[in-house]
């Protein structure tokens, strides 16, 4: 069995979830970990992600966690700064790049 998380957007439900008293607010990386819990769960996928969602914790989760499959979807929109900042994106192209090479290992 398989889990597939189709994430629209960014990483920012955990914004939402914190204004929300009822619901514990929690990172993505959390939410991978107890999915890698799921008794006859082989793989995890996720999709759409946005670069600044891509911390230093879940680059480490791929190598952490057995069920994760070690796939990264990094949607690149520009190579230049200025194109970047002018369409909001809240990371540089060098920002990007680094990215890239850490998930590579």
């Amino acid at each position: 069995m398989e889990f597939k998380l189709q994430l629209v957007g960014n990483f920012s439900f955990a914004d939402t979830l914190e204004r929300t008293p009822t619901i514990r607010p929690f990172s993505f990386v959390q939410l991978l970990e107890a999915v890698n819990e799921i008794e006859g769960l082989e793989r995890i996928r996720f999709t759409s992600p946005h670069p600044k969602g891509y911390g230093d914790d879940l680059v480490e989760a791929y190598g952490r966690l057995d069920k994760l499959c070690e796939s990264a979807h990094l949607p690149v929109q520009s190579g230049s700064d200025r194109i970047l900042k002018l369409m909001h994106r809240g990371y540089t192209r060098e920002r990007f790049l680094g990215l890239s090479r850490s998930c590579v290992g």
